[in-house]
């Protein structure tokens, strides 16, 4: 300030705080105006190699966009990931939709978010959508782990086709692709019912009805008239 007076010959200039909005217009981020109570303020510009090498990083963050994205996509995959390894999952007995509330308590947390982000982004949270989120995830989570997890929703769906359709071919096809359950976990669900009543997982027993056709309501018409017949040729042959 007091070299501007200098220059001004008695006449009036800029106010401290008007000067310091100049100086910013003029050099925005390249320099800095320190204020110190009863001291004189400290203006002071920043290094020339500062900016350059943030101007180049800069550059090359907008080239390497892609392998940013690419470097992003891999670390929600990890951390997924990890969180699907980590989750405990009872394989004691087989769980229910109900128990469950339809398979959503099973997703981690991390998954659930990701699809949700991915299917709904604006938020509506339907339950169409929701549903489709906790299919997707069952099928994931059955992908990453094809062992030591039982998913009630596959379970379902391939419940419903061996039922509806009795096709082990179009459930193999399905569990392939991870879109319902293996055709032996069918069977084994089926075995734990009729063994205990009830959708144990336990492998200590096995249990097997064969059955035939059986006549519960009397001898068949024609063994009975041939049974009538020889009765009365008995008679007739006594007589």
């Amino acid at each position: 300030m007091e070299m501007m007076e200098t220059f001004l010959h008695g006449e009036e200039g800029y106010s401290m705080k008007y000067l310091k909005q100049k100086l910013k217009e003029r050099y925005q981020d390249d320099i800095i105006i320190t204020s110190l109570p009863e001291k004189s303020s400290i203006v002071s510009f920043r290094d020339s190699a500062h900016r350059i090498l943030r101007e180049k990083w800069m550059a090359d963050r907008a080239a390497d966009k892609a392998e940013e994205n690419e470097r992003i996509i891999e670390m929600a995959a990890s951390i997924i990931r990890d969180d699907i390894r980590l989750s405990v999952f009872d394989l004691s007995k087989y769980p229910s939709l109900e128990d469950t509330e339809n398979g959503l308590s099973m997703i981690p947390g991390s998954l659930n978010l990701f699809l949700h982000k991915l299917l709904d982004p604006k938020g509506k949270n339907t339950g169409v959508l929701s549903r489709r989120c906790s299919a997707i995830a069952h099928s994931v989570i059955s992908a990453c782990r094809p062992r030591s997890f039982i998913s009630p929703v596959l379970l379902a769906i391939a419940l419903y086709i061996h039922r509806r359709y009795a096709s082990r071919e179009l459930i193999d096809i399905l569990s392939s692709i991870s879109f319902a359950d293996e055709y032996k976990e069918v069977q084994r669900f089926e075995n734990g019912l009729l063994s205990g009543n009830e959708s144990s997982y336990g492998l200590n027993g096995f249990t097997q009805f064969i059955f035939d056709n059986a006549n519960l309501a009397g001898p068949h018409p024609s063994t009975a008239g041939k049974s009538r017949l020889g009765e009365s040729d008995k008679q007739e042959s006594s007589g």
